[in-house]
Parts: C-alpha cells; sequence; structure tokens
C-alpha cells in the first residue's frame, strides 16, 4: 500500500481519521490539519491520494504520526503501514477540510470494527529509533528496592548478606522469560556446549561429565528429570539482555561481572555447602529455594594469585590460593535459613557460606558474580611499576638460593632492604591508573561497537535526549588546561571549560542536551554531545524539534 501522507516534524496532525458510513456507501474521512509553516512545504497538489487496500480489510486507521494500521474480519492480527519520511521539507500538504475517497470495491459492507491501537510512539521521534530493539537491563538502584546504592555499599558491601523480599513475581521477566531460557541454552550448546553442565550435590563434577559424549538437549533433559541442576556458565554470553544487566553493573561498580544461571527441578541440590571467592547478587527469576546461611571461615578470601613465570594458572590456584583456605566447610547448624520468592534478591559477600535446595517445585536463579579488583592487585602492579625505574629490583635472586643457606641468608636482608625502601617510593596514582586502563581494555573488547552512531551525531540538538551506550566504562581526568573523558578505548579531551559538564555526563546516564551545566551555551552544548555521540558514548531516546 502507498502511503497516504508524508509527514513534516513541524506539522499538528488529527489523532486518527477512518471510514465513515454515511447512507449506503462507505467513505475514507481525513480531518483537515494546519498547514505547515516550514519553507518550501507546499499544499499537497493531489489531496486524493491514490491507493489500493488488501481484499477484506474493513478498517484503516491513520495516526497522529502518519501511520495506518487495519484490520481483518474475524482475525485478530493488524498490519502496520510506515509513513514516508520528510525530505528536504517537500512533505504534501493535507487537504482543506475534511475529504472523501471512494472505498475499493473489494471491501465489504458492513459495520466498523473497533480500531486496533498502534505501538505508543511518540509523533516526534524519527521511526528509525523508535523501531530500535528496546533492551532492559536494570540498574543498581532498581535490584535493590527501596535501599540506596550508597547505603548498600556502605553498609553490606564486603560485610553482611542483604535479602530482599520484592513481592513482584515478574521483576526479571525482562531479563529471562521461559522462551528465553529456551533459547538461551540452545545458544550455549551450539556455541559452546561445555558451558553447559549437570550438577548433583551428592556427586563429584566429574561423574556427572560423559568423556565419550559432548552434552545435547536430549542428554540435559534425561539429567534433568533425574534430578540433577542444568547450570550455564557465563550465561550472558548468550543473552543480549543478560550482557547488558553485566555491562551496566561493570559501570557502576568497577569490577567484571559473570553471570551463572542455575535451573533446578523440585527436590534437588546441585550444589554442597561452600563460599565463594567473589561477591554474589542472586535473582530468583522462577520457581521457589530455600537457603542456608553460616558465617564465612575466612573473611574475604582472595580467589587469585598471578602465576609465576614458570607455574601454569591451575597449580597457582591450587597451591597457593586454596590451601590457605579452608577445604571443607560446616553448614550443619546455619544461622539463616529463608526461602526466595520470584523476583526476590539475596546478596552474599565472598567467603559466606551457604547452600540452596528447592521442595515442591523448580527453581530458576541467575548468579551475578563480581570479581573484584583488590589491594593485593594494586599493590603488585606498583611493584612492578617500580622495578622498572629500580635496577636492584629487576636483579635475579643469589644462585642456589634453594638450596645453599649462604645465599639464602644474603637473600633475606636483601630482601628487607629493599622492602623498607619500596613502599615509600610507590605510586598509588600510577598503579591506579594502569589498573583503570588495563580493565577498560580488557571490556572494551565485547563492548566496544559504536555501528551507526555517526549518523546520530548530526541530529543533535538542544532539545534531544540521550542515553549512554551500555558497556563503556569511564573516567575523568583533569590536567593540562584540559578535561579528558575517556570510555573504553576512546578518549575525548576538550578545554577546561567543559570540565563540569563532563562530570555531570559521567554521573548522568540520561539526559536532554540542554539540561548541561557549566558556562556553555546551546551551541558549545550540542557540539559536545554531538562529538561524544559521533565516538559512540551516546545514542538518541527522543528528539523534540519544537
Amino acid at each position: 500500500m502507498r502511503d497516504l501522507a508524508r509527514r513534516c516534524p513541524s506539522r499538528t496532525w488529527p489523532r486518527t481519521a477512518g471510514w465513515v458510513h454515511g447512507g449506503d456507501r462507505k467513505a475514507w474521512h481525513r480531518p483537515s490539519r494546519k498547514r505547515c509553516s516550514r519553507p518550501g512545504c507546499a499544499p499537497n497538489p493531489n489531496p486524493r491520494a491514490e491507493w489500493q487496500s488488501p481484499p477484506a480489510v474493513v478498517s484503516v486507521i491513520l495516526y497522529h504520526d502518519g501511520s495506518t494500521t487495519g484490520h481483518f474480519p474475524g482475525n485478530p492480527s493488524r498490519f502496520h503501514l510506515s509513513d514516508t519520511q520528510h525530505q528536504n521539507n517537500d512533505c504534501p500538504g493535507p487537504p482543506s477540510a475534511w475529504e472523501s475517497l471512494a472505498l475499493p470495491p473489494t471491501l465489504p459492507p458492513g459495520p466498523t470494527p473497533s480500531p486496533v491501537k498502534p505501538r505508543l510512539r511518540s509523533a516526534r521521534t524519527p521511526r528509525r529509533q523508535a523501531l530500535a530493539p528496546a533492551s532492559y537491563a536494570p540498574s543498581l538502584e532498581a535490584l535493590l528496592g527501596d535501599l540506596t546504592p550508597e547505603a548498600f555499599l556502605a553498609d553490606y558491601w564486603e560485610k553482611h548478606f542483604y535479602r530482599l523480599s520484592r513481592g513482584q513475581p515478574d521483576f526479571y521477566a525482562p531479563l529471562l522469560s521461559q522462551a528465553g531460557l529456551d533459547h538461551l541454552v540452545a545458544s550455549a550448546l551450539a556455541l559452546d556446549p561445555t558451558a553447559v553442565e549437570l550438577l548433583r550435590s551428592d556427586l563429584p563434577r566429574n561423574r556427572m561429565k560423559d568423556p565419550t559424549r559432548a552434552p545435547d538437549a536430549q542428554l540435559l533433559q534425561a539429567g534433568y528429570e533425574a534430578g540433577s541442576t542444568l547450570r550455564v556458565n557465563a550465561a550472558h554470553r548468550f543473552s543480549t539482555s543478560i550482557r547488558d544487566l553485566c555491562l551496566s553493573l561493570e559501570q557502576r561498580l568497577s569490577a567484571p561481572v559473570n553471570v551463572n544461571l542455575y535451573c533446578s527441578p523440585a527436590r534437588s541440590q546441585g550444589v554442597q555447602a561452600h563460599f565463594d571467592r567473589h561477591d554474589v547478587l542472586v535473582l530468583q527469576v522462577a520457581g521457589r529455594k530455600t537457603w542456608s546461611l553460616s558465617p564465612p571461615p575466612v573473611d574475604l578470601p582472595l580467589e587469585y594469585v598471578p602465576p609465576f613465570r614458570f607455574e601454569n594458572l591451575e597449580d597457582a590456584q591450587r597451591f597457593r590460593v586454596t590451601r590457605h583456605q579452608p577445604s571443607q566447610v560446616d553448614n550443619s547448624s546455619p544461622t539463616q535459613r529463608f526461602t526466595l520468592e520470584p523476583g526476590d534478591l539475596l546478596y552474599l559477600p565472598r567467603g559466606h557460606v551457604h547452600e540452596a535446595r528447592t521442595d515442591g517445585g523448580h527453581s530458576l536463579h541467575l548468579t551475578v558474580g563480581f570479581k573484584s579488583i583488590t589491594y593485593a592487585d594494586c599493590l603488585a602492579s606498583a611493584v612492578f611499576q617500580r622495578a622498572h625505574q629500580e635496577p636492584r629490583l629487576r636483579r635475579g635472586l643469589p644462585p642456589g638460593f634453594a638450596s645453599d643457606s649462604a645465599a639464602w641468608e644474603e637473600l633475606r636482608g636483601e630482601f628487607r632492604r629493599l622492602g623498607e625502601a619500596l613502599f615509600q617510593s610507590l605510586d598509588p596514582d600510577a598503579a591506579v591508573s594502569e589498573v583503570v586502563e588495563v580493565l577498560m581494555r580488557s571490556r572494551s573488547r565485547v563492548s566496544g561497537l559504536t555501528l551507526g552512531s555517526e549518523e546520530d551525531a548530526p541530529r543533535v540538538h538542544a532539545r534531544s535526549r540521550v542515553q549512554r551506550r551500555f558497556g563503556p566504562l569511564m573516567r575523568y581526568r583533569e590536567g593540562d588546561g584540559k578535561a579528558t573523558l575517556q570510555f573504553g578505548q576512546r578518549a575525548v579531551s576538550v578545554p577546561a571549560d567543559f570540565g563540569e559538564a563532563l562530570r555531570f555526563i559521567l554521573r548522568t546516564p540520561r539526559f536532554q542536551v540542554g539540561e548541561l551545566p557549566g558556562p556553555l551555551d546551546d551551541e558549545g552544548r550540542v557540539t559536545l554531545v554531538r562529538r561524544l555521540t559521533h565516538e559512540g558514548l551516546f545514542h538518541i531516546v527522543s528528539s523534540n524539534d519544537g
């Protein structure tokens, strides 16, 4: 069908028009609208636009954005026809009064059905934006409910568990639905079958795997029906919404985030009592699960140490991490026991002993793990940075130190002397900067795409609303009369006068361009946001043309 009209952003459109019955015939009536005041926009020379309607369409509705919706008799389905974008200010003008367009003879007589409402969309929003796929990524504020992130980080983070009974069973539905679960597992099996595994608390993990057979849907289904929990490791690799959740939390907490999925049948327990070496948020998506908690046997256990050049990572974890931590835990007398309902949340600091089991029904939950960067990581970075400047740190240990007692004593003395001088010469700013750069570089590998941003930038104006893209970690710094905003592998440096505006951007994910603070006029604000949009930091969410 050809479009019934074109749209000019400065026009005032009527809400609807439609078929009107008059006597023994029906006609298409369209109310008048104001003439476009934009230069070069003349009235339509042919107000009776030619069009053809599919047979059996008994109702067509023209909406104020220029789109149409049609009905088929006896069928609730509909079709939605787009308008032609206004180009070069040459959109056709409307009829000056009500117009009647003859009804095609293929339409049967009868009463006009109630119009179907179109998708909710601003009349001034360009269609390319309106049809952009919506992404659900709940912020930390939304996840925590009434507890503010500031209070959570001050009172609970790395200290105490926190449980939220939300009373909203469908809270996580946009994040993961039943259909989404099926697609996620299928995607994992297709892309990385090793990411999917079955767990049972009464069997070791190596007993749950068949070395002669890669996991497939039939094997997983059989294991699930036999009482095993299905786990998908790094589930954010297979779901856009879960990936965006990771990116949103990484932006807020400056820590790498990993999400695992657990789907458990009724009356089952996937993992024995244990503690994690990373902080965890549990999102109860569906079903119910009973949790038992005990105090941590070790406070904030380490998860990682850098291996030596002659050591593999597995040995480093086994002999230099876990041997300093208890190998078995006792959860026979838990201090806390409760049941998570759909929509609930649980935060567990690393080290807290826990186990979970289902009772009368199945359970589906996500565990969001935070790989916190520790002070030990920063100190290690500072020591190696200092080694680039201090030759004594680059010297090899005395030959034969492993077996020669004299060499051992020489090593001890030099170690003390170096240690006393070293910690007074470490540069904390340089160490933290290196950690931040490495973190931003590693995360930009999966969140650095800015496709299409070059087309958005020219359309930014003072009344546009823009939103930060999910993903890039951000950092602000000043120096040499410039203010710099770094995001991912990109950086924008501007005169120091823009510093207040950049700090506002750093803490505000969504805003109107004209709201930027600082000694800037509208032209300066638009120029700054266009530059950042072109670099891929923002995308336009609405464009009010006035």
